[in-house]
């Protein structure tokens, strides 16, 4: 299991990284999302995966309560979004494809600084 936490830190580092060097493909990415409602089933259940993932890995770590409350927060962000609207999903990426480069700098680097702290806590 821990091979999958790497793989998931893995590729959030490496989108992280891609985001901060080239901030414009992110937003060309964002502005052509249109959120239907196959891809909101889609990212509500792939959010849970994930969570539950980290959860029963998170014991094998080097910090299992700091994973298993990403785990959690993960978790109960694939419940909210088959709660929300899918409206105002659409509204939120929308305003995502318009923030400054930045602002997509900075949180593709809160993204890598995750994603290495993912393998960092994997043995």
């Amino acid at each position: 299991m821990t091979y999958v936490v790497l793989a998931l830190g893995g590729i959030l580092a490496m989108g992280g990284i891609l985001g901060i060097i080239f901030p414009t493909l992110i937003r060309r990415t964002f502005r052509n999302i249109r959120f239907t409602p196959r891809m909101r089933y889609f990212q509500a259940f792939s959010e849970f995966a994930i969570g539950i993932i980290l959860y029963l890995s998170s014991h094998q770590t080097k910090f299992p309560i700091t994973i298993q409350i990403l785990a959690i927060i993960s978790m109960l962000k694939g419940i909210l979004t088959l709660l929300i609207n899918p409206a105002t999903i659409q509204k939120l990426i929308d305003q995502v494809s318009h923030l400054p480069a930045f602002a997509l700098r900075l949180f593709s680097a809160l993204a890598t600084a995750l994603g290495i702290f993912l393998i960092y806590a994997a043995p």
